[in-house]
């Protein structure tokens, strides 16, 4: 699997595929919508967003931060990190991106129940 990198915004006719964010303690962080401080991924394969994703999560790009005040990662480092998530299974970056959509939807059923507690209380 290829893929390239570019320094958004940028110039370029294709639409990218995901972008991942350079600077602060969340570099590495993947996003189908632009960041202010991002790259721009071009890619052929579908599965490459989660995987580095689940790159993310297991804290691949943490040892590649440089920085004192604001962490960032440079192209060739993200390059290097991109490259590792590629070895990660792609049914492990799947069930990963799964669980994570479940507990989304837990954290959204236990907010409810507490605006019913909150509501319940006031009666």
């Amino acid at each position: 699997m290829s893929f390239y990198l570019i320094t958004y915004p940028n110039q370029h006719k294709k639409t990218p595929s995901f972008f991942v964010l350079n600077k602060g303690n969340y570099s590495g962080s993947p996003s189908k919508k632009p960041y202010g401080n991002c790259f721009a991924v071009y890619t052929d394969s579908p599965d490459l967003f989660a995987q580095v994703h689940a790159g993310f999560l297991l804290s691949y790009f943490k040892p590649k931060l440089i920085g004192s005040c604001i962490k960032f990662i440079r192209k060739k480092d993200m390059t290097e990190v991109i490259s590792k998530c590629q070895k990660i299974s792609i049914d492990k970056a799947r069930k990963v991106e799964l669980l994570e959509k479940q507990a989304e939807n837990y954290l959204q059923i236990v907010a409810a129940l507490r605006k019913c507690i909150i509501v319940k209380l006031r009666q």
